[in-house]
């Protein structure tokens, strides 16, 4: 991928930065990857440069999606009117038809999909691990199209109703975690493939062994867990017959798995004293409000976290179970059920929830420094949305209000990651995209049909 320097003239500039300065409007200088100057008075082009006009759009730092699982693009419209144990056999048994190839062309295809709506980090949760390519294939998925790659390398070592060949040992899955972030080093050290791991679910399909052999791996190697944590009732249920406690993140906190390095995925069965275990732990938590309205669950009590200081982020879920995999639409869903709440319907303002879709999404991954927001110094990983062009966003009397309830994500015509020009103009210059769309259409064609 060419990395070019790079002028953004003229753009409404949503920066994100502490004082969530906004220019209108503002001028952003990339070199080698680098934000090296935000201005609100006009920047000359420079030799070399290529300038992309800014004028009638809005650019915003890249989204960032901290929890998807990008093999399920293949399911995408498959399993959802299944009942939901009809549909995790399938998700399950999903792992033993796999092929690396099918990881490749998934991950393509949702790094494509993320591309298009502005966002430029994913972490894939990756739970299917029979052999170790599908893993490492999902990693080059995301590389070959651009995204800023985060992979959650997980372990599941119990369970029911799950097969063999994706269990294995907390010994064994801790040696995979360590081949692959010794494969990854150098772009892990970089923050452009950033490796994780952690217990799948805790409590249903990772056992206290799991949360604790992840746990140490974590904390030696100084990389974050990624964990189902709390996500439904069963979960709670399967804690207390197992582990004799009454919520998963209680006895979480009693294996002392909690921390600045973990990452609670969904977290909606959660009780107040465990909101304070999270908050005095500084766990993070991703939320997916999407996949929570599709398994019939409750919303997660995202203020709650926020009040006792959780970095709350935002993530899409799978494909088989959020067919479309927009940050942008989980932002605007969490702002309106939040206005749903009896007591604190404005607890999540537009600006916040802009901060929880990027810089609090970086932090809760542990590159903040890096992304996340548009200021000298940071990687320039960016997303521009045409604003003056479009119906439904004229007029525009507050971008921040627009850009949170308005705005599709098809309103990105440019998204640049570390500096790389992934899409201008909605044309994606990395990869041939037609060619990926037909080669995973015809993958998913063939993966349903080997699971029968």
């Amino acid at each position: 991928m060419q990395r070019t320097d790079l002028l953004i003239a003229g753009a409404t500039v949503l920066t994100v930065d502490t004082e969530f300065t906004i220019l209108e409007p503002g001028w952003v200088r990339v070199r080698d990857g680098e934000i090296v100057a935000v201005s609100a008075e006009p920047l000359a082009p420079e030799d070399g440069e290529e300038v992309i006009d800014g004028t009638g759009r809005l650019l915003m730092p890249g989204l960032v999606n901290t929890h998807v699982h990008l093999f399920q693009t293949l399911f995408r419209g498959v399993y959802e009117e299944r009942p939901l144990g009809i549909y995790l056999d399938y998700i399950y048994r999903s792992g033993v038809e796999m092929r690396p190839e099918d990881s490749r062309l998934s991950a393509m295809l949702g790094s494509l999909e993320a591309v298009r709506n502005g966002t430029t980090t994913l972490v894939d949760h990756h739970f299917l691990n029979r052999i170790p390519e599908l893993a490492e294939e999902t990693i080059e998925g995301m590389r070959a199209v651009g995204v800023r790659a985060g992979l959650a390398r997980t372990v599941m070592d119990m369970g029911t109703g799950i097969p063999t060949e994706v269990k294995e040992t907390p010994e064994d899955g801790i040696r995979a975690v360590a081949a692959l972030l010794e494969k990854y080093r150098e772009e892990h050290d970089a923050g452009r493939v950033t490796i994780m791991t952690g217990p799948n679910t805790p409590g249903v399909n990772a056992s206290d062994k799991a949360v604790i052999a992840t746990r140490d791996f974590a904390r030696e190697h100084g990389i974050r867990c990624s964990a189902h944590t709390a996500e439904y009732k069963g979960a709670v249920e399967s804690v207390r017959t197992h582990y004799g406690y009454d919520g998963v993140v209680e006895w979480l906190h009693s294996l002392d798995a909690l921390g600045p390095n973990f990452l609670a995925v969904h977290a909606v069965q959660v009780a107040p004293g465990e909101v304070d275990h999270l908050g005095e732990t500084n766990t993070a938590i991703s939320h997916n409000p999407f996949s929570n309205l599709f398994c019939g669950d409750r919303n997660a009590p995202v203020s709650d976290y926020m009040h006792a200081g959780c970095r709350v982020s935002f993530g899409t879920d799978g494909a088989a179970n959020n067919n479309a995999q927009g940050v942008l639409d989980v932002l605007r869903i969490t702002r309106l059920l939040q206005r749903t709440h009896p007591v604190e319907p404005e607890a999540i303002s537009p600006q916040r929830a802009i901060r929880m879709a990027t810089i609090e999404g970086a932090a809760a991954i542990g590159l903040d420094h890096l992304v996340g927001s548009i200021e000298v110094g940071k990687r320039a990983d960016l997303a521009l949305f045409d604003v003056e062009a479009m119906a439904h966003t004229t007029p525009t009397h507050d971008v921040v209000v627009q850009l949170v309830h308005s705005m599709k994500s098809s309103d990105v015509s440019t998204t640049i990651v570390d500096g790389v020009v992934v899409m201008r103009d909605r044309v994606i210059r990395t990869v041939a995209e037609r060619d990926v769309l037909g080669d995973a259409a015809a993958a998913a064609k063939a993966l349903v049909a080997r699971l029968g």
